[in-house]
């Protein structure tokens, strides 16, 4: 097999056209490792960022294998710098399920080859930090496998996700609910369709994204500003990402920027995308002063989402990472991946291994002068020393 270190993005380009062939054969297939999230995220949250993706091509010169990486700094208790590599596309972009893209028939043989050259190269890199791989604890297998085989010491923990399983009609899916969390959804959207004369309605056009997010960005707002806080789209990087993005999407055909509109207004909205036999749910907002009805208006429109959802044939509805209480009255269950430390061949990256440190707190942080955005996989309490053991420290 053939390794090679992109580093320019002229050569990120040459390879789009493999891209997502390469995705749609692999164990990781999801939205967020298309090209159309990768290059959107590189017009905008990454846009200054250096790139280090592994490329692993078969002896017919043929793309079996792609680790899209980027560079970034993390400093241990502000003081020693830390050379990091992290997955392109991950951070305040929300993407998850980040990973080695690789054809399932030489998973293995690509994890090896690519974990070699990382091991080998002269770039010099203290740790690999993958949060999110998922959604089940095997897509990451081969990775730490080949990474025990280079006797690369590593570090795991559970990332918990939601989702449903989709089967069935509309009515078959609401029986699978509670009694009573079943009544309060089912009423939801007849109240919402019936007294007030709602629609589920969708942005299909590229001339209108722009006010369409724009109405997404303030009922977001809206419903954080409840709880004190200021929601997702405070930095205009994430917007103009959301942008580019949701263009990209709706080209491609797997945009669903959905909205429940009342006489004409938008009272509740909802980002995601229908892909490959999965809808994946990445940003709501609705208006909390709108008049009440069971379980919200915002559940509402969860409710019709995945009723078109059913209809569309789609077997998954991807909720993303944890598992909260309005993700499980909704019927979600909780899968399991990963989050992936691998500590680098270097000074620094051994002390790394003998310390039980996540880059998500306090004492290991990024550098913002050299990366983008906060850790996507950060738990929701934050202290390094994790209060529960690690899975595994190889």
């Amino acid at each position: 097999m053939k390794v090679q270190i992109l580093t320019g993005r002229e050569a990120i380009r040459d390879i789009r056209a493999e891209w997502n062939p390469l995705l749609a054969e692999s164990s990781v297939d999801s939205v967020f490792l298309t090209c159309q999230w990768i290059h959107a995220w590189l017009e905008t949250l990454g846009a200054e960022v250096e790139l280090a993706v592994i490329t692993v091509r078969d002896g017919d010169g043929r793309l079996c294998g792609l680790l899209p990486l980027y560079r970034t700094r993390y400093s241990f208790m502000r003081t020693a710098r830390l050379c990091g590599l992290r997955v392109m596309g991950d951070g305040t972009s929300g993407g998850e399920y980040g990973g080695l893209i690789a054809r399932r028939a030489v998973e293995g043989e690509v994890a090896a080859a690519a974990m070699q050259c990382l091991s080998q190269s002269a770039m010099r890199w203290d740790m690999a930090w993958i949060p999110n791989m998922g959604p089940t604890e095997r897509h990451s297998d081969t990775v730490l496998a080949a990474a025990r085989q280079l006797g690369l010491r590593f570090r795991t923990r559970p990332a918990e996700f939601a989702r449903i399983a989709l089967r069935g009609s509309f009515e078959e899916y609401l029986q699978t609910l509670p009694p009573k969390v079943r009544y309060q959804m089912r009423r939801a959207v007849e109240r919402a369709e019936g007294e007030h004369g709602a629609a589920l309605v969708s942005c299909e056009d590229d001339g209108a994204i722009e006010s369409a997010l724009g109405d997404l960005q303030r009922l977001h707002e809206m419903r954080w500003s409840r709880r004190g806080q200021a929601g997702s789209f405070t930095d205009p990087r994430k917007r103009a990402f959301y942008r580019a993005m949701a263009r990209a999407m709706l080209k491609a055909g797997w945009l669903r920027l959905d909205f429940l509109q009342v006489g004409g207004a938008p009272v509740a909205a909802q980002i995601g995308f229908a892909y490959h036999g999965v809808f994946y749910e990445l940003q709501r907002g609705f208006d909390p002063l709108f008049p009440k009805i069971p379980a919200g208006v915002g559940a509402a429109l969860r409710c019709m989402v995945i009723r078109r959802c059913l209809t569309e044939g789609l077997h998954t509805y991807d909720f993303l990472g944890e598992c909260t209480e309005d993700k499980r009255r909704a019927g979600a269950t909780a899968t399991v991946g990963r989050d992936i430390l691998i500590c680098g061949p270097t000074v620094r990256g051994a002390l790394l291994a003998h310390l039980n440190l996540w880059p998500t707190g306090r004492y290991l942080t990024e550098d913002r002068a050299h990366c983008i955005g906060r850790t996507s996989g950060s738990p929701a309490t934050d202290p390094l020393e994790s209060s529960e053991p690690s899975a595994a420290l190889a």
